[in-house]
Formats: structure tokens, sequence, C-alpha cells
């Protein structure tokens, strides 16, 4: 597995792209006679949870970073808002993958 730097950053600290590349394994079984074993469904899938926790993780670290941008400018009601943010990911990503959660 190996991920690649931000691509397409317009500017230093701002969101971007990256490329993530996995290399199954599953495809290199090989048959009696030689020829490669037919891939079982699923055989090295990501996953949905593992989608779903990554893209749950982004959007909790999004919203943490509101919370701290609003408590520098003084807006409650901003902070509010990204704390309800934090709370509703997090529980989110609990359900989805506790395991992950607890590491995080």
């Amino acid at each position: 597995q190996i991920f690649t730097c931000n691509i397409l950053q317009r500017e230093a600290g701002s969101e971007a792209p990256f490329l993530e590349f996995i290399q199954r394994v599953c495809s290199e079984k090989r048959l009696p006679d030689g020829s490669c074993a037919p891939i079982k469904p699923g055989c090295g899938g990501f996953g949905i949870r593992n989608f779903l926790a990554l893209f749950l993780s982004m959007e909790v670290s999004k919203a943490m970073a509101d919370v701290e941008a609003a408590v520098v400018a003084g807006d409650s009601d901003a902070e509010a808002r990204a704390r309800g943010r934090v709370e509703l990911f997090t529980s989110q990503l609990e359900e989805s993958n506790p395991i992950l959660t607890a590491i995080a």
C-alpha cells in the first residue's frame, strides 16, 4: 500500500487529493495446469466499512479544526455548530468501525 503526496494542491495547507495504490496478491493463485485461478468475489476489495471510516475520520478532523478556528475567533455559535459536527461524525465512526475509532 503506497500513498502519494498531495497532488494538484494550489497552496500550502489547502485540501488536495492524493493517490493510493494497493497491490492484491489473491490473483496469483494457480490451477494445476498453470493457469490463473479465478478470483473470488470480494478478494482484495477495499470494503465499504474502510471507505466509510476513512471519510468520517477526515470529516472529524475538519470539524475539529473548525472548532479551534471558532474558539480563536471567539465565535460561540460557529464553535457550537462545529462541536455538533464532531459529535455527529464521531458517533457515526464509532458505529461503523469501533475498533478503528478506539485506535484513533
